[in-house]
């Protein structure tokens, strides 16, 4: 929102941005700020922009560092060795072949190339979380959400179905006739 003053003029900043990115540092979110973190900011071992890079040391002998996303981890990716025919089994031990190739990857609930991860929202995925059409999807963290059935629907929302009032409420008056509108709702006909 634009701040006012008393002569009328808007102050907004130049690239408005209405949440903080900034994850390990101080945010820049005053009237010139855009949302990242303040110059300098940064916690120690973190950097970038939003204070989001940090270093990893990869499971490896040579415990590699790789400078990856504050939510990725380092992989080794270790190529497949050719089979040797038929020399001696113990000449599978030495290290031939292409290299291991170390890179960051994202954690669990994160999407990304492990250099930039975002957190996933599965209720914007197609699938939305899984969840039954009849209800709701609502996302607990990153990769995470649960399912809740809309009013009138019964289940784990995962799966639905309606809730047959007339069979579940049965007050009608013996010469009424108890006829289903929709999930939950009913009207008492005679």
């Amino acid at each position: 929102m634009a701040k006012t003053l008393a002569h009328n003029w808007s102050f907004r900043p130049r690239s408005y941005n209405s949440s903080c990115t900034c994850i390990e540092g101080t945010c820049h979110n005053t009237i010139d700020g855009d949302g990242k973190c303040k110059p300098g900011s940064c916690q120690f071992s973190y950097t970038g922009d939003n204070c989001d890079k940090t270093w990893k040391v990869c499971p490896a002998f040579d415990k590699k560092l790789l400078h990856c996303h504050v939510h990725a981890h380092c992989e080794i990716d270790r190529p497949r060795r050719q089979p040797l025919g038929g020399l001696l089994p113990l000449l599978s031990l030495l290290p031939l072949g292409p290299r291991p190739r170390y890179m960051c990857s994202c954690n669990t609930g994160y999407t990304g190339n492990g250099r930039e991860c975002f957190p996933i929202d599965p209720c914007a995925l197609p699938d939305r979380g899984g969840c039954h059409p009849q209800a709701k999807c609502i996302q607990t963290g990153p990769g995470k959400s649960v399912c809740v059935c809309d009013p009138g629907w019964h289940g784990d929302g995962k799966s639905c179905s309606p809730i047959a009032v007339c069979t579940v409420h049965n007050d009608c008056h013996p010469d009424a006739r108890c006829v289903l509108l929709i999930p939950g709702q009913r009207v008492i006909s005679s």
